[in-house]
């Protein structure tokens, strides 16, 4: 192989990785705690949600947080949306309370719990 062409395949290699080696980061972060709620908590049950909204919780609570990268499913913003009151919102999944933090992308939407002991990566290094 030429040097042009070996310098060509390794710039196809790095360019798609551009984005995630540096800067703000490119995926969404779901964590859960068990908490209790102050009385003027916004509480949303696990079962009003749409269905694609509670794979995101039933695996934040399940598999200790939820985490996707770097195309988010359109079901993450809705879900964020719907926990938008960043210090008072909360989630009831099967008779228990949860605090949320969800991170999209570099901002935090949420931050009613703690960020997951550990930093999920989307596994490009």
């Amino acid at each position: 192989m030429n040097r042009r062409a070996l310098v060509s395949a390794a710039g196809l290699v790095v360019a798609p990785l551009a984005g995630c080696l540096g800067g703000a980061p490119r995926d969404a972060v779901v964590n859960t705690v068990e908490q209790s709620t102050a009385d003027d908590a916004e509480v949303i049950s696990y079962t009003d949600l749409p269905a694609a909204e509670q794979q995101i919780a039933r695996t934040a609570v399940e598999d200790s947080f939820y985490h996707a990268c770097p195309d988010l499913p359109d079901a993450l913003y809705a879900f964020s949306e719907r926990f938008s009151t960043i210090d008072s919102s909360y989630l009831a999944y099967r008779e228990t309370t949860y605090g949320l933090w969800i991170r999209i992308q570099d901002t935090v939407r949420v931050d009613t719990a703690p960020t997951p002991d550990t930093d999920p990566s989307c596994g490009i290094l």
